[in-house]
């Protein structure tokens, strides 16, 4: 299943102390949780927020559900090439965030 899906990003920040600009790892165990996030596009950037697209798909067994409290922590995001591409590979944990935020589903 594909589901487009725009952030606007309150709460984003272009201030690079809120952003990892190392490469890193998912730590977590994969319990059939899993959300690969694709396609992604910077539509427009002001000094304290972002709006971008990208396309979500739940690779995993199982439904994801974010609005659940606790259930963050069981979901593998598995980001690929293009939010580099569209230089947004520091926002990978604040995108994390948003969604929990807004209880993706």
């Amino acid at each position: 299943m594909l589901l487009p899906f725009a952030i606007l990003a309150n709460g984003f920040t272009t201030d690079a102390s809120f952003c990892s600009f190392t490469s890193h790892h998912d730590t977590v165990k994969y319990r059939g949780y899993r959300l690969e996030l694709t396609d992604f596009k910077l539509i427009k950037e002001k000094s304290d927020w972002l709006k971008i697209s990208f396309t979500i798909v739940n690779s995993g067994r199982m439904n994801v559900d974010l609005g659940r409290a606790g259930t963050e922590h069981w979901v593998v995001f598995n980001f690929d090439r293009s939010i580099f591409k569209a230089k947004l590979g520091g926002y990978r944990e604040n995108i994390k965030r948003q969604l929990v935020q807004e209880k993706f589903k």
